[in-house]
């Protein structure tokens, strides 16, 4: 499993169109996220492993890194063609970097 810091991450999203899944709760989506990211909870995930479509490169995270690295690996298994990501660190790294966040339930 690769992992990506959250300035790489961004660059990879801006300049090469990564795909940022958060795989955290809603509850943890409404408090605070990453703007372009999609909400897939590990808890649903890991049920229905096709929730994600295939992309080129695929981008994990969550509150700090441990349930995307699941997601991840779950993901490989479904599209080993793909390339996933796991940001280090999650969301809190991301946010202590000074990286654009959104706050409040999703409107």
């Amino acid at each position: 499993m690769e992992h990506v810091t959250p300035q790489d991450a961004k660059r990879l999203i801006d300049e090469q169109g990564a795909v940022l899944i958060d795989c955290r709760e809603d509850y943890e989506w409404d408090e605070m996220r990453i703007p372009g990211a999609t909400l897939v909870p590990l808890s649903e995930y890991e049920g229905d492993p096709e929730m994600v479509e295939e992309a080129e490169l695929v981008i994990f995270q969550c509150a700090t890194g441990n349930r995307s690295q699941a997601a991840a690996d779950i993901y490989m298994g479904v599209h080993p063609q793909s390339k996933a990501l796991n940001l280090q660190g999650g969301i809190a790294s991301w946010a202590s970097h000074g990286l654009p966040t959104e706050f409040g339930p999703a409107g």
